[in-house]
């Protein structure tokens, strides 16, 4: 896939050769580039227009080319130029590329086990792609001598300004991540921190690095779209409920905004934005204290609020394992376990409604590990598959279809049977090992 070093070079060297030095920077200035100190265009016209385009992003070189070739009407020329016009917009952005372009270079160890011209070559065709060396047959032969015999270039400069990686292809750069992470470059031990950093990252523009293959049992990873999680924004989360469910009406259609008629004194309702990387206890804590920094007392205020709202045993179990265990000194950051969240409302009471009435309108707790992941945690307890002691196929298949349906919306669902609780020790160390493994699969820091 062709990258901007390549446009770059194509451009200036077919200025170059239509153009006499005295009219290079008039020419640039035509299309809209730096035409100031025309007297270094004698020196060398190449390298004069090519320091002007260095600073252009892609997209805007790639228009300049093409108005090149329709000033120029050169069919060579318009042929060479015409793999990158087609080339896709990209739709991991320039934001995402950088950050991780920076955290790599931060880690200082792009290369991991494999040397950097046979990492590189993984990736490009450094053999047939032109060199800014005139003493260079290559690209391949120009990063040798720069990087391997020389060592006057840096990683920073090598990714950044002589292979634009910012500036490449989606396709060149997921290739590029994949070879990151894969085995025979780097590491098993520093495999989960690199994994973790990408797909947080990557995460923000639907993508992800995921287990596509084994070498020698180890995992060979491979970028794909991340459909996974719920699209769309968070808007009113009602929870908390230690009364009467809430009646709600709409107050502005159009945007969804609501407002509660009757019963809001005994529901909480967070009506704040909801950060891409999740609500943490420390949001939540905070929001309930005003917006200031809580005290301990105000936090210890705040989890009786949301205890008062749990009413059996296994959910208050649930409940104090989580906090007890993970809020550890300190660390306020960890997710926060939500309990009794409205997901679902209808408007009718049990009465009005019948047996019609969607059972699962309150789930017991809820994480929202990020704006899009959304896990659901439930406890079912006799009610929820029998009337008294006798099972009801009904009320089961009611289940069943209501966990479809939000998984279908990008929920992630969680249950357990409420006989996993009776001996309370047994369910503490279940509850902590689900949590670790929910944590890891989803890629949760932790202090």
């Amino acid at each position: 896939m062709p990258g901007i070093n390549e446009l770059i070079i194509e451009i200036s060297d077919f200025l170059a050769e239509q153009e006499k030095a005295y009219d290079i920077p008039r020419v640039c200035g035509r299309y809209g580039l730096d035409m100031s100190n025309p007297h270094e265009a004698y020196s060398s016209k190449r390298v004069y227009i090519k320091t002007r385009l260095a600073s252009m992003d892609y997209l805007s070189i790639v228009m300049i080319a093409k108005q090149i070739a329709i000033d120029y009407e050169n069919i060579d020329f318009t042929q060479r130029i015409e793999k990158f016009s087609n080339t896709e917009a990209s739709s991991i952005s320039s934001v995402t590329r950088s950050t991780i372009i920076d955290e790599l270079l931060i880690r200082d160890n792009i290369n991991g086990q494999m040397k950097i011209i046979p990492f590189l070559c993984r990736i490009w065709d450094l053999s047939s792609m032109r060199s800014n060396d005139a003493l260079c047959a290559n690209a391949l032969e120009e990063i040798q001598k720069h990087m391997v015999s020389n060592h006057d270039w840096d990683y920073n400069y090598l990714l950044n300004s002589y292979l634009s990686l910012a500036n490449v292809s989606d396709e060149v750069f997921l290739s590029f991540l994949e070879q990151i992470v894969h085995p025979l470059v780097r590491s098993f031990d520093e495999l989960p921190e690199y994994i973790s950093f990408i797909n947080e990252k990557l995460s923000i523009d639907n993508y992800i690095l995921s287990i596509s293959s084994y070498i020698s049992e180890k995992p060979v990873y491979k970028a794909c779209r991340d459909n996974r999680g719920v699209s769309g924004d968070i808007k009113n989360l009602i929870f908390a409920s230690t009364g009467p469910k809430p009646e709600i009406v709409l107050r502005d259609a159009l945007n969804n905004d609501i407002e509660i008629t009757k019963n809001e004194e005994h529901c909480l309702v967070y009506n704040k934005a909801i950060p891409f990387s999740g609500l943490s206890w420390n949001d939540l804590v905070c929001w309930w204290n005003g917006g200031k920094e809580p005290t301990i007392e105000v936090e210890r205020e705040f989890y009786k609020r949301l205890d008062l709202s749990i009413r059996s045993c296994p959910e208050k179990l649930l409940f104090y394992s989580y906090y007890k265990e993970f809020r550890k000194e300190g660390d306020l950051d960890i997710p926060a376990l939500i309990p009794q969240v409205y997901l679902h409302y209808d408007p009718y009471t049990f009465n009005q409604r019948g047996k019609k009435l969607f059972t699962y309108q309150r789930m017991d707790f809820m994480l929202l590990l990020s704006s899009k992941y959304r896990i659901v945690l439930e406890i079912d307890g006799k009610h929820h598959y029998s009337e008294g002691n006798v099972a009801s196929p009904e009320l089961y298949a009611e289940m069943v279809k209501a966990d479809r349906e939000l998984k279908l919306n990008g929920y992630d669902v969680y249950r357990f049977g409420g006989h996993e609780f009776i001996d309370d020790n047994n369910a503490k160390r279940m509850l902590i090992d689900f949590f670790n493994k929910l944590f890891t699969v989803y890629n949760v820091k932790r202090c």
